[in-house]
């Protein structure tokens, strides 16, 4: 990149997130006399404790050669951060509902990317420095490293109930119907992972999915009940609970009507169909699962629409 030039200094970021650390480490170490030849400059290499120790422990030639500075995040700073990472995270869930949860800054919270180091140093600095985060806060920071943990099951849930643990009852109630809803995905995903577990974990989906929509109904946030509601159905459906199945299918059919959701009406209609299939109610099943073809097609339909309209916005 330098490509002959000389700048005044060159500063290198990121080293965190390469897969192949140890690797591109060694290989550094290994034509330490180079940087001496082509970089008449000073390098700054900005990185996180566990590439300083990596650094040390691999890379003792090149090591040698540096001065380290280290810097921690003033308090106010720290919490700063952690306030704006949770009302982002919790923003952006509570628009989305029960649809995918695939933006940048969820997939960031998710996978080994800078963000989600971020979150986790800013993690070890809070026990370094001794800061007591206010209960919300706390809350929902155990819930941000359950997301970003998600790829460790075991440990993903544990954050998720630490930060119900910690919720004070009378905060924001949205946000604690988000954590309930997100532990009752958790158990979705876990029964079909672990299929000898599938019913007892799908009940417990079902239970956690239960408590986010009371709480929702409590905070008299009915949209949010209409956002959340068909997950719940889904596993009444898996466990063939038809009897559960047909009040909460039409609740939802209701409520997705009443927001004029398209796909969530396509897929209350859906449920609704099969609970009615289970009791051997062809005839209205049949109408059921026409009507949500029906909302399904004028959903795709209506999609360019939207889309152009989000890019005027």
């Amino acid at each position: 990149e330098i490509r002959g030039t000389q700048p005044k200094a060159l500063v290198v970021i990121g080293l965190e997130v390469i897969h192949s650390q140890d690797i591109v480490l060694a290989s550094t170490n290994q034509v330490r006399e180079e940087f001496r030849k082509a970089f008449a400059f000073p390098l700054v290499l900005w990185i996180n404790d566990t590439i300083l120790k990596k650094l040390i422990k691999q890379v003792p030639d090149l090591e040698s050669w540096a001065s380290v500075v280290e810097f921690e995040m003033p308090t106010n700073s720290l919490i700063a951060f952690l306030q704006e990472i949770s009302d982002s995270v919790f923003e952006e869930l509570i628009d989305v509902g029960s649809a995918p949860f695939l933006s940048k800054l969820s997939r960031e919270l998710g996978s080994a990317s800078t963000l989600s180091l971020e979150l986790e140093l800013a993690q070890q600095d809070i026990k370094q420095q001794g800061i007591e985060l206010e209960p919300e806060l706390a809350a929902s920071q155990q819930f941000l490293l359950g997301l970003s943990k998600a790829s460790v099951m075991e440990e993903s849930r544990q954050h998720y109930e630490r930060s119900l643990a910690l919720w004070p009852s009378d905060a924001c109630l949205e946000h604690q119907g988000c954590v309930y809803y997100q532990l009752g995905l958790w158990h979705r995903t876990y029964a079909a992972q672990n299929r000898s577990e599938y019913d007892s974990s799908c009940l417990q989906a079902i239970q956690y999915y239960q408590q986010a929509l009371t709480i929702f109904e409590k905070a008299n946030r009915p949209e949010l009940v209409a956002k959340f509601i068909n997950p719940m159905g889904e596993a009444l459906q898996r466990l063939e609970k038809w009897k559960d199945l047909k009040p909460l299918a039409q609740k939802s059919l209701s409520l997705n009507e009443t927001y004029a959701d398209l796909y969530r009406q396509a897929s209350a209609s859906g449920l609704l169909a099969e609970a009615l299939l289970g009791k051997s109610n062809w005839i209205e099943a049949k109408q059921l699962a026409e009507k949500a073809l029906q909302a399904l097609e004028a959903a795709i339909d209506a999609e360019p629409d939207q889309l152009s309209n989000e890019r005027q916005g």
